[in-house]
Formats: structure tokens, C-alpha cells, sequence
């Protein structure tokens, strides 16, 4: 599909292929599908609801090592740890939502 093609060829010309998700993360077959690497507080859509403080440590490290500019959240999120890796590593919080989750308002008119 034309979608897929463009997809492969934005991430094929990023300057980075790692994404770091401070939330569960429900993009384990898109990161695979695109060869991204990706660093996640939770694996899946686990129902954990606190990052161990190791877990936040890895990713704050993750983010000032590869030098990632903004750290991923899901919607719907409190948005506590993504806020808090974000403020350590000085970022900025990303959405990236799943789809799943479509409001009339969001859906488009055919």
C-alpha cells in the first residue's frame, strides 16, 4: 500500500531508528514490521500501572546516550512517565496513538 511504502521510506531516511515509549507499548508489530528498535516501560499493553525505578533509570539513560529528542506516550495516558523521562532528559513528549481509539470527531468523512 501506498502508506506502507511511504512508512518504509520515512524510517528508511530517519536520522535515528530507535523510538523509547515512557507507557505501554502496543507497537511491538510496527517497531518489528519497520526494523525500529525501541525501548518500552512496559512490555505490551500490561496493566502495570508504576515503572519500576530501574525501568524509568534505563530509559532516562537510553534517551541521553542515543540522544533521542522526544520520548513516546499513548492516548489516554496520565502521562506521568513520559513526563518525568521527558523533564530528566530534558525532550519533549510525543503521542502516538493506536487507532483503536477513534472519537466521531476524529474519524474522517468519506
Amino acid at each position: 500500500s501506498t502508506l506502507d511504502k511511504d512508512t518504509k521510506n520515512l524510517i528508511e531516511n530517519a536520522p535515528r531508528k530507535t523510538i523509547v515509549f515512557a507507557d505501554r507499548f502496543p507497537f511491538l508489530y510496527f517497531a518489528h514490521d519497520y526494523n525500529l528498535d525501541f525501548y518500552a516501560a512496559f512490555s505490551g499493553c500490561s496493566e502495570n500501572t508504576e515503572a519500576s525505578a530501574t525501568t524509568v533509570a534505563k530509559l532516562i539513560d537510553t534517551v541521553k546516550k542515543k540522544k533521542i529528542p522526544a520520548v513516546f506516550s499513548i492516548e489516554f495516558s496520565n502521562e506521568k512517565l513520559s513526563s518525568v523521562v521527558a523533564e530528566e532528559t530534558n525532550t519533549k513528549v510525543l503521542h502516538l496513538n493506536s487507532c483503536h481509539n477513534i472519537s466521531l470527531l476524529m474519524t474522517p468523512v468519506v
